[in-house]
């Protein structure tokens, strides 16, 4: 039996630079994890990689961190 799948809160938000409008959510405890670990290795690769799949994540897909 697989883990139930929690529900979390998500808001909307029109980017004023292309009125395009996109979905997020907050990032949880796992994702402040992730970057906690990325801050300590104190490399740059490894903390930009850890910010932009928080991004990637909170954001259902819908943003490309890398083409910003």
């Amino acid at each position: 039996m697989a883990l139930p799948k929690l529900n979390s809160v998500k808001y909307t938000l029109t980017v004023p630079s292309s009125d395009e409008t996109i979905e997020y959510r907050p990032f949880l405890v796992k994702e402040q994890k992730i970057l906690m670990i990325a801050q300590e290795s104190e490399s740059q690769t490894t903390i930009q990689k850890a910010i932009a799949d928080t991004i990637t994540e909170c954001t259902f897909g819908k943003v490309d961190p890398w083409s910003m």
